[in-house]
Formats: C-alpha cells, sequence, structure tokens
C-alpha cells in the first residue's frame, strides 16, 4: 500500500516533534509546564495557518482551553515515537500511525463546565480525517460528495443520554459508517479513518470508562489484525501523554492497556471471515 508521509506536507512540525522526544529522553525537557511553553511557542499564527491548510481544523483544535488539546496532540505524537509496541510496527503502520495521531482530537471541542469530555469527537474527527486525507490525495474510490454524505452520516450518529443530555456515539449506525469507509477509501486511509474513529471505543483503564465502549461482539465484528495493531498503539500513547511526566503512573496505566489488549486480540482471533 501507498501512504503519504506526513512529514512531506509538514516537515517543520515533524522535526519540531523528533527533537521534542529527543530532549524528552535525554532530560533535557523534565516539565509539563516547561513542555507547554515549547509547543506554544513553536505554534506561531504563521505555523498555525500552515498547519491548518495540511490538517483541516487544527487552528480551532488549538484555540481550545489555553491550547490544553493542541498540546495534548503534541504530547501524544511524542509518546509514540517513544513507545515499544510503535517501534515495533512496520515502516508502513508508522506512517500510519503519525496521521492517526493528528486526526485523533482534531474535531475536540473543550467545554469547562461539563463534567466528561467532548464524547462526539473521535466520529468527528473521523470525518475530519475522511475529508482531509481525501483532500490531501488518499486514493478514494468516488466523488466528493459521496464523502460529504458519509461525513453527515458519521458526524450525526449520536444519542443523547437520558441523565445530562449529552450526546455519545450511537453505534447502532456503525454498519453504515464502516460500509461507507471500505467503499470509499482504499486501505491506508480507511485505516486510518477508523482508527481515529474507535479510538474512544475500548474501555482500557478502569478509571476512565468510556461512554459508548463497543461491545465483544462488535469488536468481533469491526476489528481486524491490521486495525487492532494500530488501535492499540494509538490507545497506548494516548493515555501515555496524559501521564507523560509522571512515569510511575504511565507505566501503570500502559500495561493495564496491554492486559485489555491481549483480551481484544483474543477476540479478534476468533473474528469469523468474511464478518
Amino acid at each position: 500500500m501507498t501512504i503519504t508521509k506526513a512529514e512531506s506536507y509538514l516537515p517543520d512540525l515533524i522535526h519540531f516533534i523528533e527533537n521534542l522526544s529527543v530532549e524528552t529522553t535525554n532530560g533535557q525537557l523534565t516539565s509539563a509546564s516547561a513542555f507547554s511553553e515549547r509547543v506554544q511557542a513553536f505554534f506561531t499564527r504563521r505555523m498555525l495557518d500552515k498547519t491548518d491548510s495540511v490538517l483541516p481544523g487544527w487552528r480551532k483544535m488549538a484555540s481550545y482551553g489555553k491550547g490544553v488539546t493542541l498540546i495534548h496532540v503534541i504530547t501524544v505524537f511524542v509518546a509514540l515515537l517513544q513507545c515499544p509496541e510503535y517501534v515495533a510496527l512496520s515502516p508502513d503502520e508508522q506512517l500510519l500511525m503519525h496521521w492517526i495521531v493528528l486526526f485523533h482530537d482534531i474535531a475536540k471541542v473543550i467545554d469547562h463546565k461539563k463534567e466528561r469530555g467532548d464524547s462526539m469527537h473521535a466520529f468527528r474527527s473521523a470525518v475530519a480525517a475522511g475529508r482531509g486525507l481525501f483532500r490531501l490525495g488518499f486514493a478514494a474510490w468516488d466523488s466528493e460528495p459521496a464523502i460529504k454524505l458519509w461525513a453527515d452520516l458519521t458526524g450525526a450518529a449520536s444519542l443523547k443520554t437520558d441523565d445530562t443530555g449529552d450526546e455519545i456515539p450511537d453505534n447502532r449506525r456503525l454498519p453504515e459508517i464502516l460500509a461507507g469507509i471500505d467503499r470509499l477509501f482504499e486501505k491506508p486511509a480507511g485505516l486510518i479513518i477508523m482508527a481515529v474513529l474507535f479510538h474512544l471505543g475500548i474501555n482500557v483503564l478502569q478509571e476512565w470508562p468510556q461512554d459508548a465502549p463497543l461491545t465483544d461482539g462488535e469488536i468481533q465484528r469491526y476489528l481486524d489484525k491490521d486495525l487492532s495493531r494500530l488501535l492499540k498503539v494509538m490507545m497506548l500513547v494516548d493515555s501515555d501523554a496524559w501521564a507523560f511526566f509522571d512515569p510511575d503512573r504511565k507505566q501503570r496505566q500502559h500495561l493495564e492497556i496491554l492486559t485489555t489488549f491481549e483480551r481484544v486480540e483474543r477476540l479478534v482471533a476468533q473474528r469469523k471471515p468474511n464478518s
């Protein structure tokens, strides 16, 4: 499969992230506050504009909560480069992971009035990924109007909770959503979009349960070996980033997620062909 490198479009950003990884590894950068200052200083208006031209929605994402999501996404990418499970991926899978990380929170909305986070952002970020990858030339089988119809379906696939009225993903719409991805996008782009779509779809940490996790049957139905490998790394580094400067917590959560994915991988291995 042919995969366009994120570095081809955003060389300055990828180089900056690689430098952050080196500096945190060798002890030059040792606190969340110093890390945040470096990220905020890098993203000048010009750099935000340049990144947004490749990843539409980036500027808006960066504006929430004094850049909390922006800083998190960059921390996730740095955690990715240091993650043993990422290093164990094939070169092509590593390239896919770069795009997955860049898109995974791009449509996240921060509302500090809500106790829970934005539960729909994985679905909306998958929409942004589909549209963005189409614009970047990732092969799609159909036209832009067809992708818009799929995007509208995916973005609207929500339910309101009985207690708070918050929107959560409507997993009953997944067959249509995934059929659209399969129909419209070739495998590299499809894997990126699905990993973004499902990056909140599995309960991997007891202390932070998801609002609409996949059932065991849905895991078997919707995940295959390729997607499971990418999703495991995405959920590992997403967690690693929240505890990036707390090594004990980071290791504990990392091991808990690996244990969860041992079970997920057993379920995926039991998947019936063509299911």
